[in-house]
């Protein structure tokens, strides 16, 4: 048996995204997307976003640290 390299054509570049919530540091990846609009797309569809309370602005959170804003809202106005 002759060992050859890999086919070239059989290489695929991806690119990843890297999304970072500011709260808790947690990290989401995005991949199979071409541009960053691309991506940010891809991660409110998981529901990253950024949000803006009476106190508070943050660019960029994960689904858990939105949560627990919307808690924390809902408790001051109780």
């Amino acid at each position: 048996m002759k060992l050859l390299n890999v086919d070239p054509t059989e290489v695929e570049v991806l690119s990843v995204f890297v999304i970072n919530c500011f709260m808790c540091a947690n990290t989401h990846y995005v991949s199979r997307v071409k541009t960053v609009r691309e991506a940010i797309e891809y991660a409110a569809k998981e529901g990253w976003h950024g949000y803006e309370t009476d106190s508070e602005v943050c660019s960029t959170a994960c689904p858990k640290c939105i949560q627990e804003v919307k808690e924390n809202e809902a408790e001051a106005q109780a």
